[in-house]
């Protein structure tokens, strides 16, 4: 509410931080599409009812009211509020001026009935509201790990699971099996007989045997490499029938990567979420596990959805009924049994057409002899086929879209009259009497256009059938006013209908769920291992609650919010592990001043570190060549070894060096704009699409080259200079922020700040710094201003102090054939790329 403060100051602004606000709304009635059920709001009601249209562009092609964002509605400036959910904004909806919304508790019918001030929050609200849903759901004593999340105790004991005499076996490298009794370490076998090396095994040992282990693991370590070699010894090693273990990642790609090394090891695993791109898993999706198992529930499932689906078709029918009111002139089917008050009925009479139409418009009167009538005559004269009538619906017995259509139809028919026509002069009759016809639809539509306005007014302008003595003794103002109270009556009735249904169709909805989660509880426990990110374990909580895992492994676990972790865990956790590394990216809090005065960007990983929980690193990396890490080494991590086989790597073809920081003293082109959302510099752009390129010449796959910048204004930048370049097509061009725990063979960075300020922003953040330096495996290219990265952080002045010494910084980059060592260019603008490459030894030579 914080923000909804700041707009009470100023309600005269449109746009605040991280807030949207839109004055005036409408909420007109219950929403059912595809299997969705909520309210339809007219977020451009004031613009309809002042301008008549809507801009169409206005609200689509933005990131506006997405899926689940949170809106708070008021009618009294914030006394009360109503708190919703975006539950559908596809395009047509938005571009129309719509979106539907779902209200977090039951409302009532009043709701239509006044316009209200919306308020969209532009943080993503459906993980964070379930998570503290969650939450709110723990009792104090039994918070899951209470002894380490809340009294923080260092010592940490081994899981409840174990006893003394539990004994471990392995198969070690010789395939032989090796027993050792698991709490007594000093009679584990020697660590080659796990294929670990040193700081591995300790990681191994702390994991095994106790009950909260915390593992660090810097770039190339190979933290998933020791979380599935865990994984894999304690599904060995226990039966875990009926209480899978749970594997918890924060991203969709690192859940993946983990899962796919299971399979390694079991097939017996499920994984949960729609967002995987791996089709090795896909036979292991919940989904499609589903079909497999048969449950004691189906039955109970397939009555609740059968009765979910009529009650959802008896709410559609009733929208249809309630968009007629809305959209067209009811019909006197329709509104005939509202004409009664007390012993006193109104009628309306017409000889050939609806009594509501001759009422509403009483525009002329008709013969008995029609147009149709005329019409069929004049076939039957011709002796030709009969023309079809095309009647309308009985719901409504006018309406603009069938104004239209109508108009069309008769327009065509003219045509016809005159292309069949062999009488000039009946031709002509025939011809007068449809453009009369004509003329009539056209004046009504003018007439329902301007008295449409009647209905979008408040009742209290309307006049009630009541207070008139006969309805044809009333002006056509008066009319209109008449007709729309009594719309409004039938409009109530189908509401109070459609409040009911929609309180049947929660609760069922709410038993399908229960349902749907005890049958996929089944299928889960069929499993061994389920696979879950951090925001479906949330959202999934009663579900979680089912399994009874008693061992739960954290992947990616320094990078998620504490309360996120905690949310995934249930109160049958005897084994957790956390595997990351809280020296490369933090959570992200949505609010500065949360993360920063309230330690949100804190994670309980680093957390637990911090105070002296028992914890173990990985020393050894196999990634990226020695040198690279030397930038990260005091700088970012005490101690970080490379493993031999990063020696074996062969120099980058093409290029002098390996590794190379190239400076440059031009501005970003941001400079001078204080409201720039993002960072851009087009000359580091046009170095990294340029060298991306000439090592494509160079016969490196575009699959072994990424590029990386540190906004993401830069990346759009790159993005569309790369696309001059056939060569890069499959190149990757993403943010650092994107690319943890990702690498490649050759990386290019781009770290765009450069200005006159001197201010780097978030370049100046150790983590972000580590995880830009530690992608690369064989080549690593930066472009940046030094001058002013060093100027702003010590970091950055102990990362150039390594750069020289290795005499790996310059304003140039130096190109030099494979074979003819000596032969080397410098280029000293991203335009020198084109010279190098007509020079024709720095192409690939055809030396054998």
């Amino acid at each position: 509410m914080e923000y909804v403060g700041k707009y009470m100051e100023n309600p005269t602004r449109r746009r605040y931080e991280n807030i949207r606000v839109y004055p005036r709304v409408r909420i007109l009635r219950t929403y059912v599409s595809n299997n969705k059920v909520g309210h339809l709001v007219d977020i451009a009601w004031k613009e309809r009812v002042d301008h008549g249209m809507v801009d169409r562009k206005k609200y689509a092609y933005n990131k506006q009211l997405m899926f689940g964002s949170l809106l708070l509605f008021t009618s009294d400036n914030f006394e009360t509020i109503l708190c919703a959910t975006v539950l559908d904004s596809n395009m047509e909806l938005l571009m129309d001026g719509y979106v539907a919304v779902s209200f977090q508790n039951p409302v009532s019918k009043k709701i239509f009935s006044e316009p209200y001030l919306m308020v969209e929050s532009e943080v993503f609200f459906e993980p964070y509201h379930r998570v503290l849903k969650v939450l709110q759901s723990f009792k104090q004593d039994d918070l899951p790990m209470k002894r380490y999340i809340v009294d923080v105790q260092t010592e940490t004991k081994p899981p409840i699971y174990l006893s003394s005499d539990t004994t471990y076996s392995i198969i070690d490298p010789k395939s032989e099996e090796l027993s050792f009794p698991v709490l007594d370490t000093n009679q584990w076998p020697e660590n080659e007989s796990f294929g670990l090396d040193d700081s591995q095994m300790e990681a191994y040992k702390l994991a095994l045997t106790k009950e909260f282990a915390v593992i660090q693991g810097p770039p190339g370590t190979g933290k998933t490499f020791i979380g599935v070699k865990i994984a894999s010894t304690l599904l060995r090693n226990l039966s875990l029938e009926g209480t899978p273990m749970l594997i918890i990642c924060y991203t969709n790609h690192a859940l993946d990567q983990f899962l796919e090394g299971i399979l390694g090891i079991t097939k017996n695993i499920v994984r949960l979420g729609s967002q995987s791109k791996n089709k090795s898993l896909e036979p292991y999706t919940l989904y499609n596990l589903r079909g497999k198992v048969k449950s004691k529930y189906s039955y109970l499932y397939g009555s609740k959805r059968s009765e979910l689906e009529k009650i959802f078709n008896q709410m559609t029918e009733l929208q249809t009924k309630i968009e007629v009111c809305e959209k067209g002139i009811l019909c006197y089917k329709c509104i005939e049994p509202y004409l009664k008050i007390g012993d006193k009925t109104y009628e309306l009479k017409s000889s050939n057409e609806d009594p509501v139409l001759n009422w509403l418009f009483d525009d002329f009167k008709e013969d008995s002899y029609t147009v149709e009538d005329e019409l069929e005559d004049w076939e039957k004269q011709l002796d030709d086929e009969p023309i079809t009538e095309n009647k309308h619906k009985i719901e409504a017995c006018f309406s603009e879209a069938w104004a239209f259509k109508e108009i069309d139809s008769m327009m065509n028919s003219v045509k016809y009259v005159k292309d069949i026509s062999d009488n000039h002069l009946e031709g002509q009759k025939m011809t007068d009497k449809f453009e009369a016809q004509i003329d009539k639809v056209r004046k009504r539509l003018n007439c329902f256009k301007k008295y449409i306005s009647f209905g979008q007014c408040d009742d209290t302008k309307e006049i009630s059938l009541g207070k008139v003595s006969s309805l044809y003794a009333i002006s056509q103002d008066q009319r209109w006013s008449v007709y729309y109270s009594i719309v409004r009556t039938i409009k109530n009735d189908l509401l109070t209908a459609m409040n009911d249904l929609l309180k049947q169709h929660d609760k069922c909805n709410q038993e399908l769920n229960e349902v749907s989660t005890l049958i996929d509880g089944e299928v889960m426990k069929t499993v061994r291992v389920v696979g879950v990110t951090t925001t479906t374990a949330a959202r999934r909580h009663d579900l979680m609650r089912t399994l009874l895992s008693p061992i739960v492994i954290v992947e990616e676990a320094a990078e998620v919010l504490e309360a996120h972790i905690v949310a995934s865990l249930t109160d049958h956790c005897q084994h957790l592990i956390l595997i990351g590394d809280h020296k490369q990216l933090r959570p992200t809090a949505a609010h500065y001043r949360l993360a920063k005065d309230y330690n949100l960007e804190i994670s309980l990983f680093e957390r637990m570190i911090r105070n002296g929980v028992h914890a173990r690193a990985l020393t050894t990396q196999r990634r990226m060549r020695a040198q690279f890490v030397e930038l990260l080494v005091p700088v970012v991590y005490e101690r970080l070894d490379s493993h031999p086989s990063v020696h074996q790597y062969k120099d980058v073809r093409g290029m002098a060096n390996n590794l190379y920081f190239c400076t440059h003293d031009v501005l970003e082109d941001s400079e001078g704009m204080e409201d720039s959302w993002s960072h851009k510099n087009t000359l580091e752009a046009k170095w990294c699409v340029t060298l991306a390129d000439y090592l494509r010449q160079m016969k490196y796959k575009a699959e072994e080259i990424t590029i990386l910048a540190t906004y993401n204004g830069q990346v759009s930048l790159i993005k569309e200079l790369s696309k001059k370049y056939n060569t890069l097509r499959d190149v990757k061009i993403t943010a650092v922020d994107n690319y943890q725990g990702e690498e490649n063979r050759i990386v290019i960075l781009s770290l765009v700040r450069s200005n006159r300020d001197g201010k780097i922003g978030f370049l100046a953040a150790p983590n972000r710094i580590c995880v830009a330096l530690s992608r690369a495996k064989e080549g690593f290219y930066m472009f940046g201003n030094m001058n002013v990265l060093k100027a702003a952080s010590s970091i950055w002045r102990a990362i150039e102090s390594k750069l020289a010494a290795q005499n790996a910084i310059g304003n140039k980059l130096t190109m030099q054939c494979e074979f003819h060592r000596g032969n080397t260019l410098d280029v000293t603008h991203p335009d020198d790329f084109a010279t190098s490459l007509r020079d024709s030894c720095l192409r690939i030579c055809e030396i054998k």
